[in-house]
């Protein structure tokens, strides 16, 4: 699993190797925030790199490239990207190196190729993999800033916006019907079976578009105890506010 801020070296053989590797003077490395603990795992992980040579995996190089970002608080350096490269070169569909170049294209200020990096993550899944949340949360506004009109997310259940936006051609109560009976659909089924942080979301923003505010925040509530130590929580929050139910 990724994780942006690494805190210690994943085997007791790693972490003395770590402790004894010798640690550059290169000033640069000081300026961009890295500590010595950070700078030796870093050092550790390139030797055993060189040891394995071809033979080293994308994970392997994804580790180095985790060192790397922990030492910068996720800011993509070119150091790490050359790790998160040399990773996507033995295994062009790494999840980790793929999210993590998104990050490193929306730094930059490419968001079309961040979105190009992280959509298609969304579309293979699963959704418990430790990069969905996160994507989830932002890809709406990245895809905003990289010109995607409409832009939903893979994966969600319900009415989208589209199609309710869509649905204003219909007659009136044509038109009710067809999204009441999608968003009672959705909402029995979160209900009944659970489902996805996003579908939350989808079903409280439906619920404001519909008017049905005191049942938009009486699920808001449900979800804000069901996701309380979820990284997606931010992104139901946002549904709740645009429903007009939430601060």
């Amino acid at each position: 699993r990724l994780h942006v801020k690494y805190t210690g070296c994943t085997s007791a053989g790693a972490a003395a190797a770590a402790a004894s590797a010798p640690l550059s003077a290169d000033p640069s490395l000081e300026q961009l925030g890295f500590k010595r603990p950070q700078r030796a795992a870093a050092a550790a992980q390139e030797k055993l790199l060189a040891l394995l040579g071809d033979d080293a995996s994308a994970a392997d190089h994804m580790m180095l490239a985790q060192h790397r970002l922990a030492a910068t608080s996720g800011f993509v350096t070119p150091e790490a990207e050359a790790a998160l490269r040399a990773a996507l070169d033995v295994d062009p569909r790494y999840p980790p190196a793929r999210y993590a170049m998104g990050l490193l294209f929306d730094q930059t200020g490419r968001p079309d190729l961040a979105f190009r990096a992280w959509n298609p993550l969304l579309e293979e899944g699963p959704e418990a993999a430790p990069w969905i949340a996160p994507i989830r949360a932002s890809i709406d506004e990245l895809a905003a800033r990289a010109g995607i009109p409409r832009y939903e997310q893979p994966g969600v259940s319900g009415p989208t916006s589209a199609q309710i936006e869509d649905a204003q051609d219909m007659a009136p109560e044509d038109r009710a019907a067809f999204i009441a009976s999608m968003v009672d659909g959705l909402s029995e089924r979160l209900a009944n079976r659970g489902g996805t942080a996003p579908e939350w979301a989808q079903l409280i923003r439906a619920l404001g578009v519909l008017g049905r505010t005191e049942e938009a925040a009486r699920i808001w509530g449900e979800a804000e105890r069901l996701f309380t130590a979820d990284e997606a929580l931010p992104m139901i929050r946002a549904a709740a506010q645009d429903a007009g139910v939430a601060q």
